[in-house]
């Protein structure tokens, strides 16, 4: 569980009762505001992105350490701050793209896993409807979705949306093939056999 105060918890849950129950057994506190988070069941890491500050990893074996281990600054270069939504595309054993929103710059930063090498950026840009900014959650699934999705689709909160005539309206989602984006990195979509 991560608090918007900076404070994580990892809770073992006890599912042998009637009713489910939960403890505490490690925590941590960033001192500062955390935002989103994603989980890799692949590896049992933990990825919090910290408002100002940076991206970290985290190891969730209970044996090992709770100790952060800094990814990515939010250096107002690869990665602008407010750090917000994260997102991982995993690829094989402990691969793939971990996704942040930076939503001072209204990007979405790319990260190479395991290493969490730097792999670019890309902004959603306005068309027949508008882009999104100040984004403050991401979501994305590959696979087949049909004949305008077949690498996959990325969601993205758009926090400032405008109607046609450039007035404000309520906020929503904005839908973007994940293989546009995959292909203007330079990335692949691979899947997993089924």
């Amino acid at each position: 569980m991560v608090h918007k105060e900076g404070v994580i918890e990892q809770i073992a849950l006890d599912l042998s009762g009637p009713r489910a129950t939960g403890k505490v057994v490690r925590r941590f506190d960033l001192k500062s505001r955390s935002e989103g988070c994603v989980a890799d069941d692949r590896t049992g890491l933990l990825y919090v992105a910290e408002d100002k500050v940076a991206l970290w990893r985290f190891d969730t074996a209970p044996g090992r350490a709770m100790t952060p281990v800094k990814i990515a600054d939010v250096d107002g270069v690869q990665l602008h701050k407010d750090a917000e939504g994260l997102a991982i595309l995993p690829h094989g054993k402990d691969g793939g793209l971990l996704f942040a929103s930076s939503q001072g710059d209204d990007s979405i930063a790319v990260f190479r896993l395991p290493g969490a090498e730097y792999a670019g950026a890309f902004r959603i840009a306005g068309g027949s409807i508008d882009g999104t900014e100040d984004t403050d959650g991401i979501a994305l699934h590959a696979g087949d979705f049909g004949k305008d999705w077949p690498a996959g689709l990325f969601v993205a909160h758009d926090g400032e949306n405008r109607d046609a005539t450039g007035g404000k309206a309520p906020q929503n989602f904005k839908l973007v093939p994940l293989g546009e984006i995959l292909a203007a990195l330079g990335e692949t979509a691979e899947r997993e056999p089924e």
